[in-house]
């Protein structure tokens, strides 16, 4: 019996397109499209068009809209572990938005992602669950970031654990040990890159300055 022939992903699928190489969209096209996105949807940000101060009004309204269903002030249906959700704990974390201390127009800052990162709807890690002791789908989990990937940062909680971000695609509460913080010209080299890579394989050799790295994905 004949082996079956491994091929690497990206030519698994190419071997199966006979127009794979076809370009199908240019730069330039490629950009119109992207800006038409954003005119048709309020969740997608050109970060570096965005503005460099907010009012304490436009900052409260983003840390509301990204709390989505827990917005409200009344105690949500959740589960943390086997019990049911406290209003203690619940005003906690509320008071932890720290809404009360904005004050003035809020001047934005600029940070880069440091490894993979949660990005919270509200500034906690803890799990909040729909029932008991579920542990596969945590409500307060919005999205993760991947590494080195550029943020905007727009306020901070109250136990400065946590700072609210915004992305090109996403907004919510960031763990503060996994960001590092910049000046906007650096942060820009990692919202704009001019020189990248681009993987199809679920893992690849690069160098780096003469250092050579191994780059896994990461699930």
């Amino acid at each position: 019996m004949q082996k079956p022939v491994r091929l690497p992903l990206q030519a698994y699928w190419t071997s199966r397109q006979a127009k794979g190489d076809n370009v199908l969209l240019s730069a330039s096209g490629i950009k119109q499209m992207n800006d038409s996105m954003r005119q048709h949807n309020s969740s997608l940000h050109a970060l570096d068009q965005y503005p460099a101060v907010l009012t304490v009004d436009q900052v409260k309204q983003q840390i509301l809209t990204a709390a989505q269903d827990f917005a409200k002030e009344n105690l949500p249906e959740e589960y943390n572990g086997a019990n049911p959700l406290t209003q203690t704990e619940w005003q906690a974390v509320r008071k932890n938005c720290a809404l009360d201390s904005l004050t003035g127009n809020q001047k934005m800052q600029y940070a880069v992602t440091t490894a993979r990162t949660n990005l919270r709807l509200l500034p906690t890690s803890t799990g909040w669950y729909s029932s008991p002791n579920d542990v596969n789908y945590d409500d307060l989990q919005g999205s993760a970031l991947d590494p080195a990937q550029a943020v905007i940062v727009l306020a901070f909680s109250q136990d400065r654990r946590f700072a609210f971000v915004e992305t090109d695609t996403y907004q919510g509460w960031a763990a503060i040990d996994q960001l590092a913080f910049t000046d906007r010209k650096t942060w820009s080299g990692y919202n704009q890159p001019k020189d990248f890579a681009v993987v199809t394989s679920h893992q690849t050799t690069l160098s780096i300055k003469g250092k050579s790295q191994l780059f896994r994905w990461a699930p």
